[in-house]
């Protein structure tokens, strides 16, 4: 039975629902592609915004392990990995952008480095401080299976000898009191952190405050894993993992001139520098958050990628391949949805479930009929040209009152055809019998979705997007942008439906209503890019290249370059104009382009990068999101003018509708 609660209200269920309910919503189709998370070594974990990061590291939290246990649903992480305990800090949550509160304008470098210095030494306490109520909660739960597979041993005598071990440690260079109780070293460490509460706060305090007793990044936390095998906590094959997530709230503490921010990733990058087999960092961090070259503080050093740590990009593991069957995003989608609606009280959700939902995206033809339903209209979405013979037009408008689209195709064929050395032949020739010339699999499907555009673009219609496979192609991989796309859907089917019992509600929804649906996500998302760094630049450069491919698509009438729905540059170009290298590195990274590498077409062995909008955006332009032949090939010249032209909010129409912004330039 359905019910009138949309089930995709809530985009970031898993961030705020308790430990119970992450055990039903979370989907593990994505761990065995993350093993390393659960591996030891230090992992950088990337994506983008709601990919699923945080929900990837809240399997290391204790209450989840714990929830699991309860509901006696096997963990989704292999009993070989999951001897862990894990401590960590949501940088987001735990407030660190206070340390913000601290700078002046005028503020002398050496106070914005102690401020980094301050922000370790917080971070070590808050980590330590967590490692230690990991072990309370699993000791707490009473549950001895569990703490034999994780590797812990409840014994008053091991815990003692922890405390005392730690708390006499040279880590704390005297900050903490040497104690054999383990509710004095929490009470001691939690003193600490409120201190530098009071510290942040307080307008009045100095900040030398706690100058001379600074702990260095990451050795207390190294001491408290020894100290806990040492002591026999837990046994020597236990991996201590420490979660840092919400890493790029760091990026927003460059104020006032100053780079706070920047000296606290550094200080976090030392962490993950000295290599300390004891213990291993899960730092969770958007795509365009992370350096190219992470500096480590006071150093001249950088961490080495693959040496000093690993990446798991969630954003490569569901992007689309070449062969579809290995594409995961389907799956992971499905499951999401399937969990999201079994907790909205939805009994017994089926298998292929958003086959039933939304049924299947249509073949072109019939989207095609749907766009002109009047067979009567169709010839006039027919360009035909004066120099045709009459024949050939009389031929194209039987046609397409049969079939609009074939005549859609035989449009652009024989405006291919004409236009070359046999063009007399070709007029005169024409082609009654099936198969069709223009039927020929490839050069249809490269062309499909560029016809659709133009037909409804000359019924001064959109084009379409509904059922499933529309759904999952529009999301484009990324599980937000989904369940974003499923909200706006439910949520038309609801208004429209408002006067209806939900007990008539039947699955699927209506073609229309999911059109309306995915439109107004896409101008949804489109309107909410102005968000970040170069955000508006960003979504001026999206809205120039949205509208250029539409109008190419439009008026290009015989369909000889269908791929000019992107563009491609030699990356040796880019090479030398850092400026513009830099900004389509930061709007992938923000997943507001896609590319990609590809071979050149006209120099063979050399080497090109491509680049696509977001496929959540194509709809607010009318543009398909499916990517096919060759993009158009372009020089630095070429980008270099249509990012001046964006910058002053130029159509491609080149109507200026506001002269006088700055240029990206200037």
């Amino acid at each position: 039975m359905i019910n009138r609660v949309n089930p995709f209200h809530d985009l970031y269920a898993g961030d705020s629902v308790d430990e119970a309910s992450f055990v039903d919503l979370f989907s593990p189709i994505l761990v065995d592609d993350a093993l390393p998370l659960y591996q030891s070594g230090n992992v950088v974990l990337q994506g983008l915004q709601g990919s699923g990061k945080t929900m990837l590291l809240q399997l290391l939290r204790p209450k989840v392990r714990i929830a699991y246990s309860q509901a006696e649903v096997p963990f989704p992480v292999p009993g070989e990995l999951a001897k862990f305990i894990s401590g960590g800090i949501n940088l987001s949550k735990a407030g660190v952008i206070e340390f913000c509160q601290k700078i002046q304008r005028e503020s002398p470098p050496r106070d914005i480095e102690l401020l980094a210095q301050y922000f370790g030494d917080f971070m070590n306490f808050w980590i330590v401080y967590d490692i230690i109520t990991t072990v309370e909660k699993y000791y707490s739960a009473d549950n001895q299976q569990l703490l034999e597979e994780i590797g812990l041993s409840a014994n008053a005598q091991c815990l003692s000898a922890f405390s005392r071990l730690l708390s006499a440690h040279p880590c704390w260079l005297a900050s903490i009191k040497k104690t054999d109780s383990l509710l004095d070293l929490k009470s001691a460490l939690e003193s600490h952190i409120k201190k530098y509460r009071k510290f942040l706060n307080d307008p009045f305090s100095e900040l030398d405050e706690f100058e001379g007793a600074l702990t260095t990044i990451g050795i207390p936390i190294a001491a408290a894993a020894d100290c806990l095998k040492q002591s026999k906590v837990i046994s020597n094959d236990v991996n201590v993992l420490v979660r840092i997530d919400q890493y790029e709230t760091l990026g927003t503490m460059n104020i006032l001139g100053h780079k706070l921010g920047d000296l606290c990733q550094e200080v976090v990058h030392k962490a993950l520098a000295t290599r300390d087999t004891k213990v291993s960092y899960r730092v969770g961090a958007r795509q365009y958050a992370w350096p190219k070259k992470p500096k480590i503080f006071k150093s001249e050093g950088n961490l080495e990628h693959k040496r000093e740590y690993s990446i798991v990009s969630i954003d490569e593991i569901v992007r689309r391949s070449e062969n579809s069957k290995s594409w995961i995003f389907p799956k992971l989608a499905e499951d999401i949805a399937h969990r999201r609606l079994r907790l909205n009280g939805l009994q017994d959700p089926c298998k292929g479930l958003l086959a039933k939902i939304f049924a299947s995206t249509p073949r072109a033809g019939e989207k095609a009929k749907k766009i002109i339903k009047d067979k009567s209209k169709r010839p006039g979405i027919i360009k035909f040209d004066q120099n045709w013979p009459d024949k050939w037009s009389h031929f194209l408008f039987d046609l397409a009152q049969e079939d609009i689209l074939a005549a859609k195709f035989a449009d652009a064929w024989v405006r291919q055809k004409s236009g070359k050395a046999k063009k007399q032949e070709v007029l005169e020739k024409i082609p009654y019998q099936k198969p069709y010339p223009w039927d020929a699999r490839y050069w249809q499907k490269e062309r499909v979705n560029q016809a659709l555009v133009q037909i409804a673009s000359r019924h001064k219609q959109r084009p379409l997007w509904y059922g499933k496979e529309d759904v999952l192609g529009v999301s484009g991989g990324c599980i937000l942008t989904f369940i974003l796309l499923c909200k706006h859907i439910w949520d038309r089917w609801l208004q429209l439906n408002r006067l209806r019992e939900a007990s008539e509600l039947e699955f699927p929804i209506p073609s229309n209503i999911q059109n309306l649906g995915i439109l107004s996500a896409s101008e949804e998302s489109l309107a909410r890019l102005p968000e970040g760094q170069n955000a508006t630049m960003r979504q001026q450069f999206i809205k120039f290249l949205g509208n250029r491919y539409y109008q190419h698509l439009t008026n290009d009438s015989s369909m000889s370059n269908p791929g000019h729905t992107g563009f491609s540059i030699y990356p040796e170009d880019l090479a030398g104009e850092d400026r513009i290298r830099r900004f389509l590195e930061h709007a992938v990274d923000c997943g507001d382009l896609y590319s990609a590498e590809h071979a050149c077409k006209r120099i063979k062995g050399r080497k090109r990068l491509k680049y696509y909008l977001a496929p959540i955006f194509c709809p607010s332009f009318k543009i398909p999101y499916q990517r096919t032949k060759e993009p158009e090939y372009i020089r630095i010249g070429e980008l270099d003018a249509w990012l001046e032209a964006a910058s002053n909010n130029i159509l491609y129409d080149n109507e200026r509708t506001n002269p006088n912004q700055l240029s990206f330039f200037d």
